[in-house]
This record gives structure tokens, sequence and C-alpha cells, in this order.
């Protein structure tokens, strides 16, 4: 009775304490704080940025609008004391050193080509995407016929082994046995032509790697002094070329370098014998080239960004080599997605083949294990019908799963393709903006309507950058101001903006930046009212709006990692997660994201440093 007594108490111990445990563990899962978050979407971010600038609001004066490039004056549209409109465009030049018009046609030609190569890559994947998903249906398809059908045939047999024995004559049994050697033997050699055109294929993917790392290394080399060979040919140019941060050359050094090495290091593995044993390792080795040449392109741009321009090496000069450069990796590109189509199949070919021919294989034995010289039982059938039936089964389940693989894989790489395709289509059309600026310096165009005052030069004459060309007379008041070095890049003459005076709001139109900084480094816009108010002389604020060619987002989200390189915080489901971002200027208190986001990504802009995912739980600020 005690023992009893005993067993009951510790029973009702142990389901207390296990009680005990689950509510302490629910609760521990409840009593997470809420961590609230602020998130905007990326596509609410903009490309503008707004900025306050004040100056003194004095009468109309004399503007003087100057050349922005270097040519050769080749028409006047205006004679002194012309009234002119906006927009009119008053002298026209030809380009003498620039080429500006052969980069705006090279930055034409190259955005046309990366969408003609994108179209044709997409039309590709899905082509590759349909001929997958009808192979899949195909093997589904087959495999179930294949399944009813030996559900039949092994009814069959098994009907035939009930009944009396029978016999079959030798004769019968060998040319079975030969016909099955015969069918293996053919296997056998199928599987080894095939693996040879893997073979052949993979020379064939190393060999176009060698090309594209030949013209890189060479060109390179012709463009940026890389070697002896070309150093001296390109000293004027390295003055200005990533000027603005000389680490950038040595980076590009470094990664060029690297590329030199791989280069040699492939054309010494090219002379490895690829084989069945060894083609993944090889290809896997294939993986790192194309990392490689990804870094060094992505240097070069990098080492371009941060050239600074002159009348020898203007921005129509830069713009080409970068326009180069995006052709270089869009090739990339596609060499990388024919790669990565071959690897999969290479990989699907080489986990099945061997099974196949070992089931192939083993039917053979058992043929051979119960042929006799005289006669065989029924039950000799039902065994090969069910060795049949299995090989056949097994085949189709191998092909209906390679065919699963290859589906998922054409899917995924269409993904892949699609955003690196997207990046080229970026960069080539963002060198056609700047191509098509740098052409437009080659006209001058009236800002404002105004009543020309004085031509300054005539045709055929050359001229050099920021030459007075032709003046014109506003008739409206005018604000001079002041910018920094990133701010009057965005400035854009004739572009309106917002002027507060005297408590109203006026339009007012930008007629001209200096291209030459003062003594306190600020460059000198000024700014024409549409309007004139009834009393001048005050202090008028001008809203202006800027705008880049990168959006922008608040400093104050962007954690600093490296040269060039920040971090954001995004939002991923309900996880936090750290994003890695190429950073430009910094505006005010924004800094240009150079690196390209999706209009749907969410961008976390509260402090997230004190969150803790073992006491908190994401909840979005309402």
């Amino acid at each position: 009775m005690s023992q009893k007594l005993i067993a009951s108490l510790l029973l009702s111990a142990f389901l207390l304490t296990s009680c005990g445990t689950t509510v302490s563990t629910e609760t521990n899962m409840e009593t997470k704080k809420p961590f609230l978050i602020d998130t905007k979407l990326a596509k609410d971010f903009t490309k503008e940025y707004k900025l306050e600038k004040s100056g003194r609001l004095v009468g109309s004066s004399t503007i003087a609008l100057a050349s922005q490039g270097v040519g050769r004056v080749t028409s006047i549209a205006v004679k002194e004391g012309a009234s002119v409109k906006k927009g009119e465009t008053l002298i026209f030049l030809q380009d003498t050193t620039a080429n500006y018009d052969i980069r705006l046609e090279q930055s034409r030609n190259a955005l046309k080509n990366a969408e003609v190569s994108a179209e044709s890559t997409k039309l590709q994947l899905d082509k590759t995407i349909s001929d997958a998903n009808f192979s899949l249906e195909k093997a589904r398809a087959d495999l179930q016929m294949i399944q009813d059908d030996s559900a039949k045939k092994l009814e069959k047999a098994e009907r035939d082994v009930n009944k009396s024995l029978v016999t079959t004559t030798g004769s019968d049994a060998d040319v079975a046995l030969q016909k099955a050697e015969l069918d293996y033997e053919n296997l056998k050699a199928s599987n080894i032509q095939t693996i040879k055109n893997l073979n052949a294929t993979y020379d064939l993917s190393v060999n176009d790697l060698q090309k594209l790392l030949a013209k890189l290394l060479y060109q390179g080399d012709k463009t940026f002094g890389m070697t002896d060979k070309f150093r001296n040919e390109t000293t004027t140019n390295r003055q200005y070329m990533g000027a603005r941060d000389a680490s950038s050359r040595t980076k590009l050094e470094a990664v060029y370098m690297e590329l030199s090495n791989k280069n040699t290091e492939l054309t010494t593995n090219s002379a490895i014998v690829v084989d069945d044993s060894n083609i993944l390792g090889e290809l896997q080795k294939l993986e790192i080239y194309y990392g490689s040449i990804r870094n060094y392109i992505l240097a070069t741009q990098t080492y371009l960004e941060n050239s600074i321009t002159s009348s020898s090496f203007p921005q129509a000069t830069i713009d080409g080599f970068t326009t180069e450069y995006i052709g270089y990796k869009t090739e990339l590109s596609l060499l990388e997605t024919s790669y990565t189509t071959f690897k999969n199949t290479t990989s699907t070919f080489l986990a099945t083949y061997k099974n196949n021919e070992a089931s192939v294989a083993a039917g053979l034995e058992v043929q051979k294990k119960n042929l006799t010289t005289g006669e065989f039982e029924s039950t000799l059938g039902l065994d090969r019908t069910k060795i049949g039936i299995d090989r056949d089964i097994t085949q189709a389940q191998i092909t209906r799963d390679s065919a699963e693989s290859n589906y998922d894989n054409a899917v995924s790489n269409k993904e892949i393709t699609l955003k690196k395709l997207a990046v080229s289509l970026t960069d080539a059309r963002l060198a056609l903006e700047q191509a098509q600026k740098e052409f437009s310096k080659l006209s001058i165009v009236s800002p404002i309507d105004a009543t020309v005052t004085r031509v300054n030069v005539s045709v055929g004459q050359e001229v050099s950058m920021g030459i007075p060309m032709v003046e014109i007379a506003s008739r409206n008041p005018e604000i001079i101001f002041d910018l920094d070095s990133v701010a009057v890049t965005l400035l854009k003459v004739g572009s309106s903006q917002d002027v507060l005076y005297d408590g109203e709001t006026y339009s007012g139109t930008v007629v001209g930046v200096s291209q030459v900084a003062n003594e306190s480094l600020l460059y000198t816009a000024r700014l024409t009212l549409q309007k004139s108010p009834k009393y001048l002389g005050g202090v008028a604020t001008i809203e202006l709006s800027l705008s880049s060619d990168y959006i922008m987002l608040p400093s104050e989200i962007i954690r600093v990692i490296g040269e060039g390189k920040g971090e954001l915080s995004v939002l991923s489901g309900s996880t936090i997660v750290p994003m890695t971002v190429q950073l430009g200027s910094v505006i005010g208190r924004n800094v240009e994201i150079k690196t390209p986001l999706s209009d749907d990504l969410i961008i976390i802009t509260s402090d997230v440093s004190n969150f803790d995912a073992e006491k908190n739980k994401i909840e979005k600020r309402k």
C-alpha cells in the first residue's frame, strides 16, 4: 500500500514539473518585447535633393554664356539686338578634340547592342525553360505509362507461372541474351560518346574564357598602362584617371595582376585532359576565373568613376572607356549563363549514367545465370519480367528526376541572368545619358527669354572651355549664390527653381553656373526671376531642386564599412538583414547609392543597433 502511495506521489511531482516547464517556455515566448522599426520601400526614395540657398535680389545685368566644350564655331543663329526665347540655340560648335559626337554614337550603339543582347537572351532563356518543361512533362507521362504497362506485364507473367511448366529452346534464349548484351554495349558506347561531347564543350568554354581574358588584359594595358608595353603611351591620361582616389589605381593594379596570373594558370590547366572523373572539379575551377574577371571589371569602373576631366582628357573619353567595359560585363554575363547550363547538364548526366549501366548489367547476369542447355521453367520468364520492369521504371524515374532538375535550374538561371541583364542595361542607359549631356556642350542655348547684346565669336573660330561666346541681357531681376563642388554638378542651366522673397513664392530660372571655383572653393550660380517683385535689394531664399543619377538615402541610415562601401538594414520577412551597397557622393545629409535596388526592397530607416533577437520581436511602427 505504501509503495503505491509513493509511486503516485512521484508521478504527480513529475507531471507538475513537466507542466511547469511548458508554461515557462510559452510564457518566455509571449514575453518578447516588441521592437518598433520604421521602414520605407526603395521606390519611395528619389533621385531629387532639396537644398536651400540665399542671395540678394538685384536688378538685371548682362549674362555671359560661355563655352562648355572645346571646338570650332560652325554656325551663329542670332545677331546682336535679337530677342531670343528660353531654350533657343544661339551658337553651334563642331567637336575637334573630345569626340563628343563619336562617344554619343558609341553609347547609342552600346545601349542598342545591350537591348538586343538582353532580348535575345530572354528569348533563349524562355526557350530553354519551355524545352525543359516539355521534357519534364514527357518524362512524367513516360514514367506513368511504363508503370501502367509494367503492372499488366507482371500480372500476365504471374498467371503464366501458375500454369504447367513450359520450355523454350536454348537457341531462343541465346538470341535474347545476345540482344541484351548488344544493348548493353550500345549503352556504354553512347555514354562514352556523351562524355567526349561534354569534354569538347568544356574545351570550348575554356577557349571562350581565354579569349575574354586576353581581350581584357590587352585592352586594360592599352588603356590604363598596366605594363611597360603601353605605360609611356598612357602617361597623359593616367594623370587624370582615378585622380580623386589614388587607392583606386592601386586596387586596379592588384586585380589586373591577379587576372594576369589567372590567365597564365588557365593556359596551363587547359592542357589537362578531362574525363568523367575530374570534369566537375575542373568546371568548379572556372567559377574562380569568372570571379576574377568580375572583380577586375568592377575595379576599372571604380577607377574611371574617380577620374577628373581636362581639355586633353574630357568626360567623353571616360564615357567611351566606361561603355567599353559595360560591353565586357555583358559578354561575361552571357558566358556565365552558358557555363551554368553546361555545369547542370554535366552534373545530372554523371549522377545517373553509371547507375543505368549497372542496372542493365545486373539484368544480363540474371539471364546468364538462368540459362540452361535444355529448357527454362516459366518462372524464368517471371524473373526476367521483374528485372525488366525494375530497370524500365528506374530508368524512367532517373529521366524524370533529371528533367525536374533541369527545369528548376533553367528557372533559377533565368532569374539570375535577368538581374545581370538589368544591371547591364542600367549601366548602358547611364552611359548614354552622360554622353548626351556631354554632346549638349557643343550648343550654346539661351536659358531665359532675353536680348542678345553681344556676340564674341565668329564662324570658324576655335574656342576652348570657359570662353564667353555670347552675352544676353535679362529683363528680370537676378540672384547670385554659391554652391560647393558636388551640388554644382547637379544644378542644370535652364532648370526652374522656386524662390521665396518678401513672403511670396516666385519662379526662377538658372541662367549660368561658373566653371571655375572662387577663393572659397565655391562655384557661383545665377538665377533670374520670371516676374519682378515690387521692391528689390532684399535677401531671397532659393529652394533648389537638384537631380542625381542615383537614388539618394539619408546618411544616418547608412553604416560606412569601407572605401566607397556602406551597409543598410533591410527587412526580409520578419528578419533584419544587412545589405552592402556601393556609395557615391555625399550631398547635404544624403548619400548617393550606386548599387541598383529593387523597388520592393524594404529599407529600415530607424536605429536597430539595440535589437536583440532573443529578447525582441519586430513590429513595424504604424
